[in-house]
């Protein structure tokens, strides 16, 4: 009965096939890679789903979003733990609370995200750094950051900001701004489509297509 029982799974051994490999549990292999709607996430653009994504990503060392059949409404900045991949398979993360980021990753090591489409508002401009924010957020402590083969769409302020950050590598993204003719007319309001601000070193951007930014 206990191994039937929702926890069964952590009283099964479980050990990968090779010299060296160490014995673990089959829960702990399952755990290691999770998906959003196993934490109830619908995934139909609508539904609010940023409670289950953030959980999926406080549970799992890899997050799989799925496909693009996948549109995950969010409307706060999700919080990712350092060591953690993030993958999907053209699945959309879509923010609709203005001058928000989707993904904060400030103070966070050894990250690797790709896969995703990243949809933010399209609107709420900021003067300069008044609100720091991006799609994809780093700050002080920010270390070992990948993010690659995604797309960033309505992007109101910068798809992927990092300051005070070491080691980041930009590449193969393609990144869409709202258009010049759409942004507002006050000359402090700026678009970028990747901003790499002062303190960081050691990055790398490289075969990024940014269109529509200022």
């Amino acid at each position: 009965s206990e191994l039937i029982a929702s926890s069964g799974s952590s009283l099964v051994g479980y050990i990968q096939a090779g010299a060296g490999a160490v014995a673990t549990t089959v829960q702990e292999v399952l755990r290691q890679t999770v998906n959003p709607l196993k934490y109830g996430a619908i995934g139909n653009g609508i539904t609010d789903d940023t409670a289950a994504v953030q959980a999926a990503v406080d549970a799992g060392y890899c997050v799989d979003f799925l496909s693009a059949a996948y549109t995950y409404k969010i409307t706060g900045a999700i919080t990712l733990r350092s060591g953690q991949t993030i993958i999907g398979s053209g699945a959309t993360i879509k923010q609709t609370t203005n001058v928000t980021s989707i993904f904060n990753v400030v103070n966070k090591t050894n990250i690797n995200i790709s896969g995703l489409t990243f949809d933010d508002t399209g609107a709420g401009y900021v003067t300069n750094d008044s609100t720091p924010h991006a799609a994809v957020f780093g700050g002080t402590g920010t270390a070992y950051v990948s993010v690659s083969n995604c797309k960033f769409t309505n992007v109101t302020y910068a798809a992927l900001r990092f300051s005070d950050s070491d080691v980041i590598s930009l590449t193969e993204n393609v990144i869409v701004g709202p258009g010049v003719a759409t942004l507002p007319s006050n000359t402090n309001l700026r678009c970028y489509g990747i901003l790499i601000d002062t303190g960081s070193s050691r990055y790398i951007a490289n075969n990024n297509q940014i269109t529509g930014t200022t």
